[in-house]
């Protein structure tokens, strides 16, 4: 008999969530909220195996104008904009698991994360030349073979063919899938009124062990409905409320 759907993470935010990063290494969690009425952003990080908030609602200074890059090495990195008009990033700071500010270069971008540190360029240097720093302390290192770090993220496809009785026929619009653990995830939309509801079903062991509403009415579908990391089901509820479920 497959367990009861555990649920390890419920968190609210009083504006939408913008942004997710996993640190698969460390369980960590990083989310960008914005509030685009009155231009704020804010940065959170929680543990998604224990719940615990590590920190929540972080708004540095000029936080607009910041976003959300990646969560790794147990750290945060935002990036800023090169100018107000250009969505290219330029400048990095680290937060460390306190969301204290780490270290901070203004004159490079991240490119990626990798197993030993990060890869970085020059952003006033044409075309880009990469190098690495460490995670830590953003010092220049000597790594000249970096290895890309493998992921464990699993994200759904959309379901082809005849779907199963205990979906409902009033979906509207394409039903996303998964399987994990002797388990078969879905997420679909229904329309009522013209207006969209969107709901995510766990079935195993001939029955139904979870069935949650993720928002109500919605203006449009919703295509990133869910994720896995291992174990560790994610979705988003009602666009600011982030949870996760053992599967």
């Amino acid at each position: 008999m497959l367990p009861l759907i555990q649920q390890t993470l419920k968190q609210t935010f009083s504006s939408l969530i913008w942004k997710l990063e996993i640190d698969e290494q460390h369980q960590h969690i990083a989310i960008e909220t914005r509030d685009t009425g009155i231009h704020t952003a804010q940065f959170s990080l929680l543990n998604y195996s224990t719940g615990k908030v590590l920190f929540k609602d972080l708004a540095l200074e000029n936080n607009w104008w910041l976003g959300l890059d990646k969560a790794h090495h147990g750290l945060v990195f935002l990036h800023g904009y090169i100018s107000q008009d250009s969505p290219q990033h330029r400048g990095i700071i680290c937060l460390n698991a306190q969301g204290q500010i780490q270290w901070q270069q203004f004159n490079i971008a991240l490119y990626d994360v990798y197993d030993k540190g990060l890869l970085v360029y020059d952003t006033a240097i044409q075309p880009r030349k990469l190098y690495t720093i460490s995670a830590d302390a953003g010092q220049r290192n000597q790594d000249t073979a970096p290895a890309a770090t493998p992921t464990g993220l699993v994200f759904p496809q959309i379901h082809q063919g005849e779907l199963p009785g205990y979906i409902p026929g009033t979906v509207s619009g394409p039903v996303l899938t998964a399987m994990y653990n002797e388990k078969s995830i879905w997420a679909y939309h229904t329309r009522q009124n013209g207006r969209l509801s969107q709901e995510l079903i766990i079935y195993g062991d001939g029955k139904i062990l979870l069935h949650d509403k993720l928002g109500s009415d919605i203006q449009k579908p919703n295509p990133e409905a869910f994720f896995l990391q291992k174990n560790h089901l994610f979705c988003i509820r009602n666009k600011n409320e982030i949870v996760s479920y053992l599967v």
